[in-house]
């Protein structure tokens, strides 16, 4: 054996299992490299890891780490997408424009593997951003300053689109509804109860 491949195999031996079976990334997606302000970035992460429930943050956590143009950092931990199965996504709604870098990591219990870094960049938009409440603490407004009146109503239908788009056309702006395949601190990681959320109409905010 040369004495180059008896060094490597020696070394192979000796490091540490954990070491030799560290997660690895194998892409990271977007659909897009240009998105509007408060609008939705999807990443989609491609990897090799060890875990058996992709629910359990214990056993396996994604997170991304977003950098604004003023230095400021957004941590936005990743999920499993059951929809299409083996796929994990990541959903950050940038709040400043210019040019953004993000870095996204996988942890299993062999270890940690960070990606490089990626860039995109935010243009203005239409949006208005989340609702937070005023600054005089008695209503409600957009992160831009926006006032914002919620008209909304009890909504068990689906996903019609036809259906929230007239509701939308006569002025609503949100809907409550339940939404089946959540899992509670209550029922334990990876099990659904029925959940109760409010959410927002995307085309009214």
């Amino acid at each position: 054996m040369k004495p180059l491949k008896f060094f490597v195999a020696i070394l192979l031996i000796l490091l540490p299992v954990s070491v030799i079976c560290q997660p690895s990334i194998n892409r990271i997606s977007a659909p897009r490299q240009e998105t509007g302000l408060y609008e939705k970035l999807e990443l989609s992460v491609t990897f090799t890891a060890v875990f058996s429930n992709p629910f359990d943050p214990d056993e396996l956590d994604i997170m991304a780490t977003f950098k604004a143009p003023s230095n400021k950092e957004w941590k936005v931990p990743g999920f499993y997408n059951q929809s299409q199965r083996g796929s994990f996504l990541v959903r950050f709604s940038p709040d400043e424009t210019g040019e953004w870098s993000y870095l996204v990591s996988v942890t299993d219990r062999n270890g940690t593997t960070s990606s490089e870094a990626g860039t995109f960049k935010v243009i203005p938009s239409a949006f208005h951003g989340p609702i937070r409440i005023g600054q005089n603490k008695r209503y409600l407004e957009q992160a831009d300053g926006t006032p914002w009146f919620g008209v909304g109503l009890w909504y068990n239908g689906d996903n019609n689109t036809d259906v929230l788009d007239e509701l939308r056309r006569k002025g609503a702006n949100f809907i409550s509804r339940f939404i089946t395949p959540l899992e509670t601190w209550g029922t334990g990681l990876g099990r659904r109860q029925h959940c109760l959320v409010y959410q927002s109409i995307p085309a009214c905010v």
